[in-house]
């Protein structure tokens, strides 16, 4: 005989329709760039924000000088730059000096001062929307960059940016707003993303490049740097850098197996989303890259592969399951159940001590949870007694699997026969009931204690459990 086991609620579900992150740039109909950027990295926005005006100083925000805010910007990426040789500049538009700062991937911030406001304001008039024309009252220019420019008017400042990756380009609009002219966030090709880059050109693909941010935090950890990348076929992909390797294994390890689940919504570890997607997704990660592709035909599962490897989660319709024996320790605690109205068996998953601590609180009165002073022989220790060996430094390598199994005997036992995973259906659990020939006629209710290493199980995957004579 075989059994089915239901699931100990102690974290919340909630059912979200996801198609990939918000890119916080918008176009207007006649193809203005606005931007709806919050700060981050400590770099915050001085005063109001217009694409037409740039940024004003106003007595609240009168802090720091276009030089001062760039040299945040380089500080706050950890960049080497060559800073503060200022040079005399050409007069005929007012403008007094002019300091410039190369950066690692050879690209140049230009930061020019002008006598007033109105100088810089007249001068940042001269652009065109591209930023590569420049026209006076008496002459223009067509200006050939080495790389895309980026431009923006700060106070009695005009900036400029050129570089190959556009690595800074977030920043530097947190810092001066929204660029008064120039590439924009159409161009952003950071070097995260060039792996890929390549192999979707040497593949035929074209494709446009653009940095993107979420609105909010949606994930356990939110991106260093997020860049959408959409391709001619129609697909799109979501390439993250998380701040080291270690980060992004653990973001990787909380999708279910199928991708269309994911716990630790909006930082918050106990919290699982179910994702709504139109199409089955693909997840893959290579060092502290992670990327997320949702497409009805997966044409480009093949490139995808070629740089990143097989994916750790999504759709694997057309892939074979391949199961592992997983280790693990298990130890049977017999704790009664005093509410009838329980359906049992059940079973939690529990991945911290404040997991441990809410399972107490929730189900002690329901089930015999307390400590065991006497050990009779058809008992065995505590709950409370058993679960004194698990703390915060415990938890950080393993999770606890506890199953709570209903007998019509005191006399009936049981062994967890194997832990097995696959890349397909996730953790199974498989429990023999062992059956004595004559038995006792009491009811009993017995918490199975699993430990299995993190590293292994999932951590949200609904877990396969069989019992079977």
């Amino acid at each position: 005989m075989k059994t089915k086991i239901f699931t100990f609620i102690i974290a919340s579900a909630l059912v979200l329709s996801l198609t990939g992150c918000q890119n916080n740039t918008d176009k207007d109909p006649d193809g203005a760039v606005t931007d709806n950027t919050s700060s981050s990295d400590g770099l915050e926005p001085i005063g109001d924000v217009t694409a037409a005006d740039g940024v004003e100083k106003t007595p609240e925000t009168v802090q720091k000088t276009a030089y001062e805010l760039v040299e945040d910007v380089m500080t706050a990426n950890a960049l080497k730059y060559e800073g503060g040789e200022v040079t005399d500049a050409d007069k005929k538009y007012g403008s007094v000096d002019k300091a410039y700062y190369e950066l690692e991937d050879g690209g140049i911030i230009n930061v020019t001062s002008y006598k007033s406001v109105d100088d810089a304001k007249a001068f940042a008039g001269y652009y065109g929307e591209d930023g590569s024309h420049f026209t006076s009252d008496d002459e223009t220019m067509i200006i050939d960059y080495i790389y895309p420019i980026h431009l923006w008017r700060y106070d009695n400042y005009i900036i400029s940016y050129a570089s190959p990756t556009a690595e800074e380009l977030q920043d530097l609009n947190i810092a001066f707003g929204v660029e008064f002219a120039g590439a924009g966030s159409r161009y952003y090709s950071p070097e995260f993303v060039s792996d890929i880059e390549d192999a979707l050109a040497a593949a035929g693909y074209d494709y446009e490049s653009e940095w993107c941010d979420e609105l909010q935090q949606l994930y356990m950890y939110s991106p260093e740097r997020m860049c959408r990348i959409s391709v001619s076929n129609g697909d799109q992909l979501f390439v993250s850098r998380y701040k080291d390797e270690a980060t992004a294994m653990d973001h990787a390890a909380r999708f279910s197996p199928d991708g269309k689940a994911y716990t630790g919504l909006g930082g918050h570890g106990a919290t699982t989303i179910q994702f709504g997607r139109a199409f089955p997704p693909h997840f893959f990660r290579k060092g502290s890259v992670v990327v997320e592709y949702v497409s009805e035909n997966c044409e480009l599962m093949g490139v995808l592969e070629s740089v990143y490897g097989k994916q750790f989660a999504g759709d694997k319709s057309n892939t074979p399951a391949s199961r592992t024996e997983l280790s693990f320790s298990a130890e049977y605690i017999r704790t009664d159940c005093f509410d009838f109205d329980v359906e049992l068996p059940q079973y939690a998953i529990i991945r911290s001590v404040d997991d441990l601590n809410r399972f107490y609180t929730d189900y002690n009165g329901v089930l015999d949870l307390e400590s065991r002073e006497t050990v009779y022989a058809d008992s065995t220790i505590g709950w409370l007694d058993r679960s004194e060996k698990y703390d915060d430094e415990w938890f950080k390598e393993n999770d606890l699997l506890l199953v709570v199994l209903s007998e019509g005997s005191g006399s009936n036992r049981h062994e967890v026969t194997s832990v097995t995973r696959d890349s397909i259906s996730g953790t199974k659990v498989s429990i023999k009931r062992i059956v004595p020939e004559s038995g006792t006629c009491d009811m009993a209710e017995w918490t199975i204690f699993i430990e299995i290493n993190s590293k292994v199980i999932n951590p949200l995957e609904i877990v396969d459990i069989e019992i079977a004579e």
